[in-house]
């Protein structure tokens, strides 16, 4: 990118904002430039400008604090949820019974096994995989 060219009015025009101490936004504005393309031309060899006036140093203002809360905040009692019963005795899913999941249980997930249980009872390993998965799980 190169710097905007400037006519000789238009460096007059910024030597004097410059040296009035406005700041680069306002000259960029005042201009019709972005305040890039007016670092640009600043640094431009053919335009030379004299060192900034102390006016042109503005301090940011510091952010405010946060507003404080004028409610205090109230504790809140949470009843601890029920303890769930502890079932010892297997139940059976709808679709397996208690055998069958005593079998993948003792299979202990590996394929071989539940392939053999597969063959036997007509249907797909990952059906057995992804019961074992619930069965263990559940353990």
């Amino acid at each position: 990118m190169s710097a905007p060219v400037l006519s000789k009015d238009e460096i007059r025009r910024l030597k004097s904002f410059w040296e009035a101490g406005m700041p680069r936004l306002q000259i960029a504005r005042e201009m019709g430039l972005t305040v890039a393309e007016l670092l640009r031309a600043v640094r431009h060899p053919h335009v030379k400008l004299p060192p900034r006036a102390e006016s042109a140093v503005v301090e940011t203002p510091k952010a405010k604090p946060a507003l404080k809360s004028v409610v205090p905040p109230v504790a809140r009692v949470v009843a601890a949820p029920p303890v769930a019963e502890v079932v010892s005795a297997p139940v059976a899913h709808p679709n397996w019974s208690v055998e069958q999941e005593a079998a993948i249980r003792a299979s202990e997930g590996r394929y071989a096994e539940i392939g053999k249980l597969a063959d036997a009872w007509g249907i797909p390993s990952t059906r057995i995989i992804a019961h074992w998965h619930v069965l263990r799980r559940q353990a």
